[in-house]
């Protein structure tokens, strides 16, 4: 006996330190910098909300509209709630099981029936009825601390989904503001496929009137008409885009997809401004970088967890209430029973399942591990990344302004050297598309600036100091 308590005594003390998970021996990554590769400039962090700082007040409408309404921003919330339930069911072994029972049991026999005459006990037949009232608990005691790192594994899921759904559902808001200024966008190439069209239909007026005076050849009749049908065509194209961009909106506001919302007619001259920080702030600051932090300590609990499934199991059950024949004794206490037993139960031989499932929770840990470590470089790589293209945009912007003032000056001067006879038709249609093109570009540029400045936001792990204003 002596030596089987010190053969248990020393299981759990090797148990204990061999299954304490320390997550600050984990490394991630030696060299990371002192500060980002990519260049940028330092912002201040606004007083008003992210949405907000673009300073569009039908935003701002359309954005109310889809926080109170957007379904899948609901089911995030009802998602959370799940989470919470099923912490509450993982963690419950910890705590004691008590129920409550009531039962009536009746009865009617012959003394025939034991074999004794009809005569006995006076004759005819007896019967007897039994009242029980019964409160039972069941409760395994954790000496060894495994049902507590099962509690920590429930709640290190647990707050691992919150990250999850956290930063899935800021993903959400920003994605619904790109979508608004996809929207945007459409509405202006749409817009700018009218000029073209209306451009064209000009040059063409221009050309057959020149043709009908016989100053110019049927040739270029007839590459103003190719080129103004090429300008309604793409103006048919761009309104087809605009609706569906309107009525993609429309779905995720709730609304009924009429394609009537009505949205801003330009691009904001401000964006969300956002403090940088520095390459290891972002660790903290990502909430799927902590998720990855909580799975990975849940695994870790996991772990410690079966092995202590190797060290004995203690319950204990225990039954008190009382049993009478009248009802009306039912909480008399001199009708009290009671009933404890204790159980202690040691695994000895089960065919490797309790070594089996140590090695599969040290590789789940070992996996977890591996995925925060991948989680934490691809966080790097998305803000290096979005800095350098963040940067690359303001130089693209200024040179599509110039394009675009260069272009059309080009275009207005070969408009007027055809009128003049000393320009050919060909040249103004070239210049044309090439002003069309650069102003297609600014657009898109300008919606790129929006589309990288929140991919940026989100990069860096959310509204900061402003998202609790929802």
């Amino acid at each position: 006996m002596k030596h089987y308590l010190k053969l248990l005594i020393s299981s759990v003390l090797v148990i204990n330190c061999s299954s304490k998970t320390s997550l600050n021996n984990i490394q991630t990554i030696n060299d990371i910098p002192g500060n980002w590769i990519s260049p940028y400039l330092p912002e201040d962090i606004s007083d008003l909300s992210w949405w907000g700082m673009f300073n569009d007040t039908t935003l701002n409408q359309v954005y109310t509209i889809f926080i109170n309404k957007n379904h899948d921003l609901n089911l995030i919330n009802k998602q959370l709630k799940i989470s919470d339930q099923i912490e509450k069911i993982e963690s419950s072994g910890i705590y004691p099981n008590v129920s409550f029972s009531n039962n009536v049991n009746g009865s009617k026999n012959n003394p025939s029936s034991f074999g004794l005459s009809d005569d006995a006990f006076g004759g005819g037949s007896f019967e007897s009825i039994n009242y029980k009232l019964n409160l039972a608990v069941q409760w395994e005691i954790d000496l060894w601390g495994k049902l507590l790192n099962a509690k920590k594994a429930a709640m290190s899921k647990n707050l691992a989904t919150i990250y999850d759904l956290g930063y899935f559902k800021f993903s959400l808001k920003t994605r619904f503001v790109k979508n608004y200024y996809q929207s945007v966008q459409a509405k202006k190439e749409y817009e700018l496929a009218v000029e073209y069209y209306e451009s064209s239909e000009k040059i063409r007026n221009l050309v057959k009137e020149r043709y009908e005076k016989g100053l110019r050849s049927s040739i270029d009749l007839r590459l103003v008409e190719s080129s103004l049908s090429r300008s309604k065509i793409l103006l048919e194209n761009k309104k087809i885009e605009f609706k569906s961009k309107i009525r993609s909106l429309e779905l995720l506001l709730g609304k009924y997809p009429s394609g009537s919302i009505t949205i801003s007619d330009s691009f904001p001259t401000n964006l969300p401004s956002i403090p940088i920080g520095l390459p290891v702030d972002l660790i903290e600051r990502r909430p799927d970088v902590q998720a990855e932090l909580k799975k990975l300590e849940s695994k870790g609990y996991s772990l410690a967890q079966s092995k202590r499934d190797r060290l004995p199991s203690i319950f204990l059950t225990s039954t008190a209430g009382t049993s009478t024949n009248e009802l009306k004794n039912i909480l008399n206490g001199d009708y009290s029973v009671w009933n404890i037993v204790s159980n202690i139960s040691t695994p000895i031989f089960q065919s490797g399942r309790i070594k089996s499932n140590i090695k599969i929770k040290q590789n789940e840990y070992e996996i977890a591990k591996v995925n925060y470590i991948k989680k934490v470089l691809v966080a790097f790589s998305e803000v290096e990344n979005l800095l350098f293209i963040d940067n690359s945009l303001k130089i693209q912007n200024q040179e599509i302004i110039n394009n675009v003032e260069q272009t059309f000056a080009a275009y207005k001067l070969a408009v007027n050297r055809y009128e003049s006879g000393i320009s050919d038709i060909i040249t103004v249609i070239n210049l044309q598309q090439q002003w069309i093109n650069a102003k297609t570009e600014k657009i898109k540029i300008e919606y790129l600036k929006i589309n990288i400045r929140l991919n940026l936001l989100l990069a860096l792990g959310g509204d900061f100091k402003n998202d609790k204003k929802e």
